[in-house]
Order: structure tokens, then sequence, then C-alpha cells
């Protein structure tokens, strides 16, 4: 359950969340602070291509599966899937909280003995 949700998850982060990444981190002397610089915004599906030959089976590949992903219908999967986790997550919190009270009923009772 769990898996099916970073799956679906994963292909959103990589082919539509753009994020920033650290390029040099040097230090600056007179104050001893540290100097950082990013590149600009990619997701890591654009670094990728970047990286690889246009000729490639992989690169082929990564740009048909970009052409039809459907993003609407992946956030749908992803939060059909986070639904049935946390209803599985409740469900066991349920049975958790019972056991712990029951632990407690019981330690109390064995006490009043």
């Amino acid at each position: 359950m769990r898996n099916e949700v970073y799956r679906y998850h994963d292909l959103l982060t990589n082919h539509f969340y753009a994020s920033t990444r650290l390029i040099p981190k040097r230090r600056e002397k007179s104050r001893g602070k540290y100097i950082r610089k990013y590149d600009k915004p990619q997701t890591p599906y654009q670094r990728l291509l970047v990286t690889l030959n246009a000729e490639s089976k992989r690169y082929k590949k990564l740009v048909e599966q970009h052409a039809r992903f459907n993003l609407i219908e992946r956030g749908r999967k992803v939060e059909e899937g986070l639904r049935k986790l946390y209803g599985y997550m409740r469900q066991v919190k349920g049975q958790r909280g019972n056991l712990i009270f029951d632990l407690v009923t019981d330690q109390n009772l064995a006490k009043a003995d």
C-alpha cells in the first residue's frame, strides 16, 4: 500500500516538481560565512535529459514516458493511495488504543486485588 503511494508520487516528483541544486559553497574569509550559489530550478527529469545522449534508448524511453504522462490521473492515484494508507493507520491506531486501554485496566484491577 505504502509502496504504491511512493511509486506514483516519485514519478510526479521526478517529472514535475522543480528544485534547485547547490552548485558551489565557499566560505567567505573576512566574516567566516558560507556563500551558497544555486542553479536554476529544474526537475530531476530535466537534469537527466541533459546528461543523456539524445540517440540513446533510455533518453527516448524517458521522453515517451513523459509525453504520455497523465498528471491528473497520477494525482488521483496518489490521493487514493494516501486515503487507503491513512485508513489503515487509523485502524491500527484504534486497535493499539484498545489494547493499551485493556492493559492499563488489567493492571489497575490487579492492583486493586
